[in-house]
């Protein structure tokens, strides 16, 4: 008997309030973020990773806790599903509501909604649950309505998500070993503290998102090993208390950490240092408001992890989309390898090189290296076609896709860089196992 392995491929939601509307569930702002005193209808599909197929397949979502977080039903919106058969390599969506009341506070870590698939094969040692990992305060896809018009009626067919970007939602079946003691810190800051005033980062959020999903789906990191922060949560103590404290706390000899971080960085006139910008950094008190790049390099090759790999969706001149400066002073060539890994175990992925910008794909609505970088795991950056991607070739990857769009976008020079030590050792073992 070949047996299914049922596993969720995306999760995407529907926050919008639809007053006219009786058969949607969803009664929020739109802003595609899970909030108390919210109805949101969420989107999963199910993808089937097994060589055989589910039996007579039914799933409940179970983790409901009472008033202050409901399941909700109406028509085709329910709590308990019948599937049927999903063959080996498909995939089937299902649609459930969720109500959260402006009471309710998880008991749960870092905000999580415990909400769970309870599935049911007709074969039961192939039934499973599946945790759906939501949480509080989290940017997801949101689901797009497409309405089909006759000449009497319109019909609302959701489940269409936004084209924008649409391919890296589509997150393929991998084949990469867990890594059960691999821990990561994901940040992305669109948004920052009004005190403040400094311009969004575009997409920030979503970049940090789906990075989180391609983290835990391709590179088989544990969702409870990753520390996700979104706008406020990134304030300078939150980053310091995770890139500090926690990785130190957790790390070990046989450990990999992965940082990403999307949002501004800034340049200090005064030392030539680079900065990555907090939730609620200010670009004119660097010293003591941001986070220096030099300090992030030194607090992770202190722990003991084998292997530390940093992503850094930003840039240091002043000038660009995913930069700032203090008011009253002038851009500032910043070079990164100036401040480059000062150990073989250390390697760094930054967006441009120090006299360049980063820039964001607006086409796409992703930070442009970030969407080649993703969009590289599903297997684009398979150079020599092996099923396994190494570090090399995603950075040769990449690097070329973003030269050419960079300088399609209005003759902008972006050139990320790869700085590590050691390219040997990155080259022993793959990021990621397509097959």
């Amino acid at each position: 008997m070949e047996p299914p392995s049922l596993g969720i491929a995306s999760i995407a939601i529907d926050d919008k309030a639809y007053l006219n509307d009786a058969s949607r569930l969803a009664f929020g702002n739109g802003d595609g973020i899970i909030q108390s005193g919210e109805s949101v209808e969420i989107y999963v599909t199910l993808v089937n990773k097994g060589t055989g197929p589910t039996k007579d397949l039914r799933i409940l979502i179970v983790g409901a806790q009472g008033q202050d977080l409901r399941i909700l039903e109406r028509n085709a919106i329910k709590q308990d599903y019948s599937m049927g058969s999903i063959e080996a390599g498909q995939s089937k969506q299902l649609v459930f509501a969720a109500a959260i009341s402006k009471l309710y506070e998880s008991s749960m870590k870092e905000g999580e909604l415990p909400l769970k698939l309870e599935i049911t094969d007709s074969r039961p040692q192939f039934s499973k649950e599946l945790p759906l990992n939501l949480r509080l305060q989290t940017v997801y896809p949101r689901v797009e309505l497409v309405k089909v018009e006759s000449k009497t009626t319109s019909v609302p067919l959701p489940g269409a998500i936004s084209t924008l970007g649409e391919e890296l939602l589509k997150i393929p079946v991998y084949k990469t070993p867990e890594r059960k003691n691999a821990y990561a810190v994901i940040i992305g800051i669109e948004n920052y503290a009004q005190a403040v005033a400094l311009p969004r980062a575009d997409y920030a959020a979503r970049d940090a998102q789906t990075v989180r999903d391609y983290f835990i789906q391709a590179l088989g990191i544990p969702a409870r090993n990753i520390a996700f922060l979104r706008n406020e949560e990134a304030s300078l103590s939150g980053m310091t208390k995770r890139l500090e404290t926690w990785l130190a706390n957790n790390a070990e000899s046989d450990s990999e950490i992965f940082v990403y971080f999307s949002g501004h960085g800034a340049p200090d006139p005064a030392t030539k240092s680079s900065y990555l910008v907090p939730y609620d950094g200010d670009p004119a008190y660097l010293e003591s408001t941001g986070y220096s790049v030099n300090k992030l390099y030194k607090k992770l090759e202190e722990t003991k992890a084998k292997k530390i790999f940093v992503i850094l969706d930003a840039c240091f001149t002043g000038v660009g989309t995913r930069t700032v400066i203090a008011k009253g002073t002038r851009p500032l060539i910043v070079g990164l390898k100036k401040e480059a890994p000062g150990t073989e175990r250390l390697a760094v992925l930054t967006a441009a090189g120090g006299d360049q910008t980063s820039g964001t794909y607006d086409e796409k609505q992703f930070g442009l290296m970030t969407y080649y970088f993703l969009y590289g795991l599903q297997g684009e950056a398979d150079d020599d076609k092996n099923g396994k991607i190494y570090l090399r070739e995603i950075y040769d990857y990449l690097k070329n896709k973003v030269q050419d769009i960079a300088w399609k976008q209005g003759n902008r020079k972006q050139e990320p860089q790869l700085l590590w030590r050691d390219p040997k050792g990155w080259d022993k073992e793959p990021l990621v196992v397509l097959r």
